[in-house]
């Protein structure tokens, strides 16, 4: 029996978190957080295998029974890097930005 998917994804976010973390402290960055840097909401498709779904998600444009498509994950990945960009630019210490 597979890994339950809301654990797998609480299991990554953590250690995202912890990356980011340490790249935080050794490099001095703040560190934070953003609702807009997570993976696709596959809705009801979560946790099943690609090979049972008849279709490819990643090619299928149309959002998931209760998920998100293609054209909003690019849409919100957009958004996150503009932000990034906007803390880059605002960044005045001459250091980077770290995204994990």
């Amino acid at each position: 029996m597979g890994e339950d998917p809301e654990s797998s994804r609480s299991r990554r976010a953590g250690l995202a978190r912890q990356s980011a973390a340490g790249i935080g402290t050794a490099t001095g960055f703040a560190v934070r957080e953003s609702a807009l840097l997570r993976e696709r909401d596959c809705g009801e498709l979560r946790g099943l295998p690609d090979d049972m779904l008849g279709f490819d998600p990643i090619e299928d444009e149309r959002a998931p029974p209760g998920g998100e498509s293609m054209a909003g994950l690019r849409a919100r990945v957009a958004e996150a890097h503009d932000g990034l960009r906007a803390l880059r630019r605002e960044a005045d210490d001459g250091r980077g930005v770290a995204w994990v």
